[in-house]
This record gives structure tokens, C-alpha cells and sequence, in this order.
């Protein structure tokens, strides 16, 4: 499913055949040390889209007319939001092809219109980029709490074990009754919390969350 537009303003009339270009901050802003949208110092140099290319180092002759929207996309889920800077050797430039799609020089990877957006960040204009997030990190953060859950009826069946049985309500009893009830009520709520992460910082990002 492709992602929808948070905000999406038409700068001007579409010129036909004209390139869409999104910038990801309004007239006069660009992108900040956090990413966020902030106003350009006066005397910024204007916003300026990246060569146009028919394929990898191949110059589109003529260059298309372009059509600059406005707002940053929303990025689909498995994939978060990142500024990729294009100011190293390293990195290399970026190029945007004919259909839309932005084109990373050095590591020959494109990227679709719908998931990417241009402005300027420290005196160059750098793409926003909708990446995917490792598996990896998803399994583990699933693997853990379901873990936990599976160990809370043990750790329950033991405390009503140590607390029904006579000849275990000693001293040493009550001390793994206690040991043992507080792991329950930990592992409860670390369970609660990690499976909820997701959940509860996208609340937190649109709750806190400044409009572009």
C-alpha cells in the first residue's frame, strides 16, 4: 500500500509533463538540527531541486519542467522518517529521475516519490527519506515480552504453592513468596510496556508533533 500525504500544497499551476518535486517544509523554511521545519536565516540561497536524469549518468537534455508541492510524506508501516545527507564523498550525490523517484548516485538505489521529500539542511539540500526498519529489531522486541508472559503463570502457580501448603509457609517460604510475586508484577509490566512501545510512541509523535 503506498503511503498517503500529511500535507500537500500546489505551488503555482502544473506545467504539462512537469516533474513533481516535493519539498518538505513551506516557503522560507527548511529542515533543522532535529529535522523539524524552522525559518532560513535571510539571505539563505533559495531551494533548489537536484539534477534531473533519464538513468544513472545520463543527463535529462532538455530537463523537465518542475512543479514544487509542499508536506512530508507518511511514511507506511515498517518504515520510519530519516534525513539522509548527501555531502560526502562517501555518500555521494543525488539525482532525481524522470518519473519522480530519487536516485542515490553511489549506492544505485532510487526511491519512490511517495516516500521521500527535498529541502535544505545546513546549506544543502538534502532528501527525508522513508527507510525500512531492520527485522531484526521487531523480532527481538516481540521474542522478549511474549517470554516474560509465558513465565507469569509459573511464577503465579508457585506463590499460591508456597502460600497453600503449610509445611512451606516458613520463613524461607514467605521469602520466595515475596521474591517471587515481585518478579510477577515486574515482568507484567515490562511485558505491557515493550508490546505497547509501538502504540504508545506513535500516540506521543502525533500528541507532541509541530505541523510541517
Amino acid at each position: 500500500m503506498r503511503p498517503t500525504t500529511a500535507a500537500v500544497v500546489l505551488c503555482g499551476l502544473a506545467a504539462a509533463n512537469a516533474l513533481a518535486v516535493r519539498k518538505c517544509c513551506k516557503p522560507g523554511m527548511g529542515l533543522g538540527d532535529k529535522a523539524e521545519c524552522v525559518a532560513l536565516p535571510p539571505g539563505s540561497a533559495p531551494f533548489e531541486a537536484p539534477p534531473v536524469v533519464r538513468a544513472p549518468g545520463v543527463l535529462a537534455s532538455p530537463a523537465p519542467p518542475i512543479t514544487i508541492l509542499y508536506g512530508r510524506p507518511q511514511c507506511p508501516p515498517g518504515m520510519l522518517p530519516l534525513l539522509y545527507s548527501n555531502r560526502t564523498d562517501r555518500d555521494g550525490p543525488i539525482y532525481l529521475v524522470e518519473d519522480g523517484s530519487l536516485l542515490l548516485h553511489k549506492q544505485n538505489e532510487s526511491f519512490d516519490s511517495s516516500v521521500y521529500c527535498l529541502d535544505r539542511f545546513d546549506g544543502l539540500v538534502d532528501p527525508f527519506i522513508c527507510m525500512e526498519v531492520a527485522d531484526q529489531s521487531e523480532i527481538a522486541m516481540s521474542v522478549y515480552p511474549v517470554g516474560m508472559i509465558v513465565s507469569l503463570p509459573f511464577l503465579l502457580a508457585t506463590f499460591f504453592v508456597y502460600g497453600l501448603v503449610p509445611e512451606l509457609r516458613n520463613f524461607q517460604g514467605i521469602t520466595v513468596m515475596s521474591h517471587v510475586f515481585t518478579l510477577f508484577i515486574a515482568y507484567l509490566f515490562l511485558a505491557v510496556l515493550q508490546l505497547g512501545t509501538i502504540v504508545l510512541s506513535t500516540i506521543v509523535c502525533i500528541s507532541f508533533g509541530e505541523p510541517f
